[in-house]
């Protein structure tokens, strides 16, 4: 009986590792998906906020006004995730 269930047991434990190693696998790739995300969120804000700062001669050095600043920090930021949309 013993021998009967090493048997068994070494021909479905390969079957189980490589299951549970993508598994692990997938959590990792989310975990790590989810916080870039939210790097990215607190860059946008911190930029947000540093900008709204700014005077309206310091924006207009860079190109903006003061109605551009969200859409200019939203599209340096999803350039540099190489984001598509």
């Amino acid at each position: 009986m013993t021998m009967l269930s090493t048997i068994s047991y070494s021909t479905t434990t390969p079957g189980l590792r490589r299951r549970a190693m993508l598994s692990l696998a997938r959590l990792r790739r989310g975990l790590l998906h989810w916080l870039d995300a939210a790097l990215a969120y607190r860059e946008r804000r911190a930029a947000l906020f540093a900008l709204r700062q700014w005077n309206d001669r310091e924006l207009k050095d860079i190109g903006l006004n003061r109605g551009q600043i969200e859409q200019a920090v939203g599209g340096a930021s999803r350039r540099r995730a190489g984001w598509r949309g």
